[in-house]
């Protein structure tokens, strides 16, 4: 007895509760399946207890005993009474005073008995809902003893709908005492209550006449009808037949009723006797899948294959991927002899279940059979016979994806008989996969002249895009676009063929609606050069990033170009370098790298990144031999860098790579700032006048000032330090010379002259930020950056 005490955990008790809580408690430490010795031990504890305490031998343990030992001896009592011809709910009160859970468990299975007793409140779930929600029986001592006691008290009160069940169930957690619950209740109700919580066998519960009739009547209709369904269920159709025949005497309208019926008639294949059913349940109301399916099914199997075939067709109508039905009506077809309607039903069954071992059978051996009488057929000399006979087998070999054996009979029966719009199609789509433009777009044409459809002005439309005829394409893309089965591939070539023809805006509204459809990266690609040649450059960016965030590469070259050129035209100088990087990463032999590189390098130059920049300049160098652009370029870096040795060698180079006429300009301004700082203030002179005279101002002036100044040239020196700022009024540097300029010339003008002293030698200007030529003045550059001109 100690270790009856000691493995539950407790004191010993005569309190029924008590035991069962501790029970419950120690169950979680000793699962059946992870410890079965420990829960045999814990078991057999459990039902010593049990037996000790209902036995009185634990009198002295206690000072008393619980009052809730009444509610195990009143269900004791139940069945007594129920045998007795009494009518109850399972408890009465004793008159004593009940603690207050034993008087909540009473109310609680009082309410519960009186919902069920009155049917209406028995199908009404807010009834239960309030009952099961009301916080009078929240406690955990209250819930704990009503997971039993409320299944003892709808063991006799079993006919509640399936959603009420499982509703109890969400609250009781029956699911999870599946071990406890067979030590206290019947196999038998175990498996109905397994069944209604499962859901998948629900029975009706809200037919009106439920309400009309006795309530004894009602639960044997309900009894009879449950066990007709169990029956059928085991397989055992003489109860089945026994139950059904009960519970249509006494409810023969019911719907649930009819659908048992009908399968049971089935199984014996008493196909009238199942027909009989589902037309009753017709009349009720019910037209579901299930019933259509099973009503379709009756009608083939007794040979009436019209009606069933219009019934399935029916179904197929509203849900065209329902595989019974799509079977059953291929069925139908053959039987009626339309075969080739049936094999296509067929292919598209064996399309989309193809373990279907049925359908593959059929499939191969109907088309086997249509095919040799239509090519018997084919031999006939009537014309008429010839015609039919190789149209039908087009179609056939055009199911069955045969493409160019059903292109070959079209051609050969164009011979003999116009061709159909759909043939013409059919034509023009073979010839479009076979990249035969010209043919597909002929075959088209010749479509829409005998029957205007808005698919084939789609495919035509489409078939011009590839021939490069947009303004054609965008014609017949109008024609369908109020259908509203057009298609992606309508949206995105309208777009592109808008696009071809400079209408961006357009072609924007169409990729919008492609990419509603499918967020295809290749959309974004294409609307990010529509956004570029309207001059939207963010935008254009942003469709770039979402193209390079998906998974296409094929075009990262050109997506990283595109974006690299808006971020230069943005005057975002860094993030386009980095982009004209990531392109050379990706670029291909298609393309001429040094333009890539030129770009690359043009965009470190414009962000001052000159010694990052000189690389790039000898990739171009290496692609393109004496190239001005590049050779120019790399002068002006190294003047910025005031590297004048390198500088040097690479004015020699420049001169002696290009005559007279052929150089810049600049090359002038570049020899005069190494001539400057080099102290050859006749050289720099020389340089400058040549730039100067040809049209440079700005630094050029500035410059050549400072040198005329230095010869002692002052008047001069005056005029083009003044006309330098008279060309950028703001410059700072221009500013500051003038001022040294004139004041020099005052000074020459004082005193200190007369008396012989020597002025302090002229500071030489730092030189930052020089001129230099648009660096996109190269004619390629300005194909892509028309108009962009960068000073500093």
């Amino acid at each position: 007895m100690k270790d009856t005490w000691k493995l539950l955990g407790i004191e010993p008790t005569d309190d029924l509760v008590s035991i069962k809580r501790a029970y419950a408690a120690r169950l979680k430490f000793h699962h059946p399946e992870e410890d079965p010795e420990g829960f045999q031990q814990l078991r057999e504890a459990y039902e010593i207890a049990l037996k000790a305490a209902k036995s009185g031998q634990l009198s002295g343990y206690s000072a008393a005993a619980s009052t809730l030992q009444d509610a195990e001896r009143h269900l004791d009592r139940e069945k007594e009474i129920e045998a007795g011809g009494e009518r109850t709910f399972g408890y009465q009160q004793t008159g004593r005073s009940p603690d207050q859970r034993l008087d909540g468990i009473y109310r609680f299975l009082q309410q519960a008995a009186e919902i069920y007793d009155h049917f209406p409140s028995r199908m009404d779930m807010n009834r239960w809902r309030a009952l099961l929600e009301d916080e009078v029986y929240s406690g955990i001592g209250t819930r704990q003893i009503l997971r039993i006691e409320t299944l003892r008290l709808f063991m006799d009160r079993v006919w509640l709908p399936g959603p009420v069940w499982r509703q109890l169930n969400e609250v009781f957690e029956w699911t999870f005492m599946e071990i406890d619950l067979k030590h206290l209740f019947s196999k038998e109700f175990l498996d109905y209550l397994g069944m209604q919580l499962a859901g998948c066998w629900d029975l009706g519960y809200d037919n009106i006449h439920f309400a009309e009739m006795p309530p004894d009547d009602l639960e044997r209709f309900l009894s009879a009808r449950y066990s007709a369904q169990n029956a059928l269920v085991l397989g055992n159709l003489e109860r089945a037949g026994e139950c059904l025949h009960i519970a249509s005497e006494l409810l023969p309208d019911d719907p649930d009723l009819n659908r048992l019926i009908g399968e049971y008639c089935l199984r014996l294949e008493h196909y009238e006797g199942a027909l009989l059913a589902w037309k009753r349940l017709e009349a009720s109301g019910e037209r579901d899948l299930n019933y259509r399916l099973e009503l379709a099914h009756s009608w083939l199997r007794s040979g009436r294959f019209e009606d069933a075939y219009s019934v399935y067709n029916e179904i197929l109508v509203h849900t065209p991927e329902q595989l019974q039905a799509l079977s059953g009506a291929a069925r139908c077809l053959v039987n009626m002899g339309r075969m080739q309607e049936a094999i296509h039903l067929y292919a598209i069954l064996h399309e989309r279940c193809p373990w279907d071992l049925h359908a593959r059978i059929q499939l191969i051996t109907l088309t086997n059979k249509f095919e040799a009488n239509l090519k018997s057929k084919m031999e006939d000399q009537d014309p008429k016979v010839k015609s039919m006979a190789l149209r039908q087998l087009a179609e056939l070999y055009r199911d069955q994806e045969l493409r160019e054996d059903a292109v070959q009979l079209l051609l050969q029966l164009e011979e003999l008989d116009p061709l159909t719009p759909g043939e013409h199609q059919l034509l023009a789509a073979y010839f479009y996969e076979q990249e035969r433009y010209e043919k597909a777009a002929h075959r088209y044409e010749t479509a829409i002249s005998i029957e205007e459809h808005w698919l084939y002005h789609k495919e035509l439309g489409k078939t011009y895009v590839m021939l490069d005829r947009f303004e054609e394409a965008v014609f017949h893309f109008k024609q369908a676009q109020l259908h509203e089965e057009i298609g992606l591939d309508y949206y995105y070539l309208y777009g592109f063929a808008l696009f071809k023809l400079g209408k961006y805006s357009e072609s924007i509204q169409n990729y919008n609606k492609a990419i509603e459809l499918d967020r295809d990266p290749n959309f974004f690609y294409n609307r990010a050069f529509a956004h570029y040649y309207l001059g939207d450059f963010e935008r254009c960016c942003q469709d770039i990033q979402e193209y390079l965030d998906g998974d296409d590469d094929d075009l990262r070259m050109y997506a990283y170009l595109i974006q690299g050129n808006s971020q230069f035209l943005l005057k975002q100088w860094d993030a386009a370098a980095s982009a004209y990087a990531q392109s050379l990463e990706h670029r291909n032999d298609a393309f001429d790298q040094s333009m890539l590189w030129k770009f690359y390098a043009a965009s470190l130059i414009a962000g001052r990144r000159f010694r990052e920049a000189l690389d790039p300049l000898r990739q171009v160098q290496q692609l393109k031999t004496n190239n001005e652009w590049a050779m120019l370029h790399v002068v002006r870096i190294y003047a910025e860098l005031q590297q004048w040795d390198a500088l040097s060698e690479e004015l020699i180079q420049y001169m002696e790579t290009f005559k007279q006429d052929e150089r810049n300009p600049y090359i002038w301004f570049y020899s005069g700032i190494l001539a400057y700082y080099v102290d050859n203030a006749k050289g720099a002179a020389k340089c400058f006048r040549i730039a100067y005279d040809s049209g440079l101002r700005g630094d050029t002036c500035s410059y050549y000032s400072l040198v005329l100044q230095r010869l002692g040239e002052h008047q001069d020196a005056m005029v083009l330090a003044r006309e330098a700022l008279d060309d950028r009024p703001d410059h700072p540097d221009y500013k500051e010379r003038l001022k040294l300029i004139e004041e020099q010339i005052q000074n020459r003008k004082n005193i200190f002259k007369r008396i012989g002293m020597q002025l302090v030698a002229d500071k030489k200007a730092e030189p930052k930020h020089l001129d230099y030529p648009d660096i996109l003045g190269d004619p390629q550059l300005q194909a892509e950056f028309p108009g962009v001109v960068i000073k500093k």
